[in-house]
């Protein structure tokens, strides 16, 4: 039963998947990160942003990935201060701001 109820949910949150944007992508280091209540309170912090269509951190990758709605963009500045503002260290801009390839 316990299962199934995870099924369900997934199948139910794998459309919101689809709708995220496709709009212009920052990936930023973050570090001093060490749990997943880390990554979660960066990924607060940044949905914070206007414009914001998805945000996804990642503990292991040290590395945090913001889509915006098409015809906005991240500005890498706000980034990193709400990214200070929540404890850690912003790094180095991976991405260039550009379209999901």
């Amino acid at each position: 039963m316990n299962k199934l109820i995870r099924l369900v949910a997934l199948l139910w949150l794998l459309p919101l998947g689809a709708f995220a944007g496709d709009g212009p992508v920052m990936e930023i280091g973050v570090t001093g990160m060490v749990c997943e209540f880390c990554s979660a309170k960066v990924e607060r912090e940044l949905w914070t942003l206007p414009g914001v269509a998805s945000v996804a951190v990642d503990l292991e990758a040290k590395r945090a990935r913001l889509v915006m709605v098409d015809g906005q963009q991240p500005d890498e500045t706000t980034v990193r201060k709400l990214i200070s503002a929540a404890g850690f260290t912003p790094g180095e801009l991976k991405s260039p701001l550009g379209s999901i390839p």
